[in-house]
């Protein structure tokens, strides 16, 4: 296919169209179509021209489209046109409406997507000022938590939603730095207690236990019952038994 053919197909003519536009006959134009032979400078002068007023045509009628909307009606039969610089042929006035309705979608699409971007970027932005807001107000609260519960920057940036950097911010911007270290060094503090107190409760009752068993294989002792008969009450292996005497 001949670049004049594919010429005419962006300008929208038909062979007719072009041929009453060109002033040539429709068998050039066939012949030319068919690359026999080629149109002289002044016709592609004509056809770069039509097509320069079919642009101009285009993005008016586009801009039309955007501010206006897109009538459903468009996708199916649109024609763009501009008063005073008329297309001189129908199939060029189509073809500039189609190229019309592409822009318009083209910049609606464009548009939606900057709106979309916009509005989450609005939604962010509003979480982290209300995140803000929140953690201000709280920090009494805060503070009392980091020493009870030991609460992380992670911890407290998920629970407000900001960041770990905004809490650090914010922290800062308080001068709460050395009060949250104090608070954490305080849970540290009380977990270590709460450690050893557990440790020491373990050994109280293992003791406790031991003094139990130790009772009643002395009383067994006295009554005469055996290692195995002991170690049944106690539930115990008789070895163990053997090694709990050792203890009296």
């Amino acid at each position: 296919m001949s670049a004049f053919k594919y010429a005419l197909s962006i300008c929208g003519l038909s062979h007719v169209e072009a041929a009453d536009f060109l002033q040539v006959s429709i068998q050039s134009v066939k012949d030319w179509s068919r690359g026999k032979g080629g149109p002289k400078e002044g016709v592609w002068l004509q056809l770069a021209s039509l097509f320069e007023q079919m642009q101009d045509t285009a993005d008016g009628a586009a801009d039309i489209m955007v501010l206006d909307g897109i009538d459903p009606r468009a996708y199916n039969n649109i024609e763009a046109d501009m008063p005073g610089h008329e297309l001189p042929q129908l199939g060029a006035l189509r073809a500039a409406g189609a190229m019309a309705l592409l822009m318009a979608i083209g910049s609606h699409h464009r548009a939606s997507e900057q709106q979309q971007r916009f509005r989450e970027h609005i939604a962010v932005e509003s979480r982290k000022s209300f995140g803000r807001i929140r953690f201000e107000a709280d920090v009494e609260q805060i503070v009392d938590r980091v020493r009870r519960e030991g609460l992380s920057m992670k911890q407290l940036a998920e629970e407000y939603r900001l960041t770990k950097d905004a809490v650090n911010n914010i922290i800062r911007a308080l001068n709460l730095q050395q009060v949250l270290a104090e608070a954490r060094a305080s849970y540290r503090k009380a977990q270590e207690n709460k450690e050893c107190q557990t440790k020491a409760l373990k050994k109280k009752r293992a003791e406790m236990a031991i003094e139990r068993k130790l009772e009643i294989l002395k009383s067994g002792i006295a009554d005469g019952a055996s290692f195995k008969a002991i170690a049944d009450k106690l539930g115990v292996h008789p070895s163990y038994i053997t090694r709990l005497r050792k203890k009296l």
